[in-house]
């Protein structure tokens, strides 16, 4: 199967009221062709 998608230890900072949050730290994934992926997070 061929490869569609990978990631490698992806992370996301922000800063929100004066303070560095870090909601998603070194994700990695790999998804191959006719997979699927679901992101829940909440709000």
């Amino acid at each position: 199967m061929a490869l569609t998608l990978q990631v490698d230890r992806l992370s996301v900072t922000f800063q929100r009221d004066g303070m560095l949050t870090t909601p998603v730290r070194d994700v990695s994934l790999t998804v191959q062709a006719g997979e699927r992926v679901a992101v829940v997070g909440e709000n």
